[in-house]
């Protein structure tokens, strides 16, 4: 029953995750070259151009003065927050998601093993659990890269 309430669970994330995914835009382009900025996802007015070759995430100067403002108060939650968006943001977090993914097709062959030879069914759980774990971690990533979509009035005829 739990592994039944476990994968029902990943079935929605997977339908909100392609269901948020139409209905936002995509800016992840914009926030690596800097043109964004990654915590806010605001423009930054000073885009540079000699940074096309490579990765150039940056933040905008309200959350610049709102990081440093919480570093001297002593709120280091917000803090680890950016450091963690900044993370989900760079081509860097594409090793976590494909360790999840890489630990995933493992533990389904464990799984599967497991179930037809052995009958045991505790792999399932882990699978699971790592299912969800990647599902999350790519539905917060695409919330970090999207902005909503503008809806433009329909053109009128004159």
């Amino acid at each position: 029953m739990l592994s039944l309430t476990i994968s029902a669970s990943v079935f929605l994330l997977v339908g909100y995750y392609f269901w948020y995914l139409g209905r936002h835009n995509d800016v992840s382009f914009d926030i690596r070259m800097g043109e964004r900025c990654y915590s806010c996802k605001e423009k930054i007015p000073n885009w540079n151009l000699d940074f096309l070759d490579k990765e150039y995430l940056e933040m905008c100067t309200c959350c610049k003065r709102d990081e440093s403002l919480d570093k001297v108060i002593g709120i280091k939650k917000k803090t680890l927050l950016n450091k963690v968006k900044k993370y989900l943001v760079s081509n860097r977090s594409r090793k976590l998601t494909s360790g999840l993914l890489i630990a995933l097709v493992v533990f389904l062959i464990v799984d599967i093993i497991s179930v037809l030879f052995l009958k045991m069914s505790w792999p399932s759980y882990v699978n699971n659990l790592i299912n969800i774990s990647f599902w999350s971690v790519m539905l917060y990533k695409q919330r970090l890269t999207t902005i909503k979509k503008i809806k433009l009035p329909p053109p009128t005829i004159v």
